[in-house]
């Protein structure tokens, strides 16, 4: 590990960059190899290779012993390449909890022009969000099966994991009396 991150043992730690730092207490946690690793934003202050050579072992333990790690980060792009399953929290509460693959099956994006009528659509779906981006109507549903989709004329657009978590923060969420 010492040597897969670049980490140069002959220099005090005081002097190690912020980087290096977290790199140091990065290799340090997982030398122990433990049964529950619990990290808080552990590439923040990575450089993108270093970040993706990370990403990299944590996928690898992963795979070679049973593991559990907890992962907490505001880039969710590297969240999404090393989890089975994904937690929203706001404001301390969980919000959705699911696993990934189930969520990206689930929740979609259905887009229609502006001026079409959407009540069918909120009929027959689960609205998580709306919002009218340019001259297109964004819904974004929760309960996505094709099957729903009969007889209506929508775009449907798959989502990653941040736009499935920016969909769920809305600023201007779907009036409650709209969600089901």
């Amino acid at each position: 590990l010492i040597t897969r991150f670049d980490l140069k043992m002959n220099r005090p730690f005081g002097t190690l960059s912020k980087g290096q730092k977290r790199r140091f207490f990065l290799v340090l946690a997982l030398a122990q190899q433990p049964d529950l690793i619990v990290l808080d934003e552990p590439t923040g202050g990575l450089d993108a290779i270093i970040r993706r050579e990370f990403l990299d072992l944590l996928m690898e333990l992963r795979n070679k012993r049973e593991v559990t790690i907890l992962l907490s980060s505001h880039i969710l792009s590297d969240v999404e390449r090393v989890i089975d399953r994904v937690a929203f929290i706001t404001e301390g509460r969980l919000l959705l909890q699911d696993e990934l693959d189930t969520l990206k099956d689930r929740v979609k994006r259905l887009c229609v022009p502006v001026g079409t009528d959407v009540a069918s659509i909120l009929q027959r779906f689960d609205i998580v969000s709306q919002c009218t981006v340019a001259d297109t109507i964004q819904i974004h549903v929760a309960n996505f099966t094709p099957e729903k989709l009969e007889g209506l004329e929508v775009n449907v657009e798959h989502l990653n994991l941040e736009e499935i978590f920016l969909a769920y923060h809305r600023d201007a969420p779907v009036a409650e009396g709209l969600r089901r």
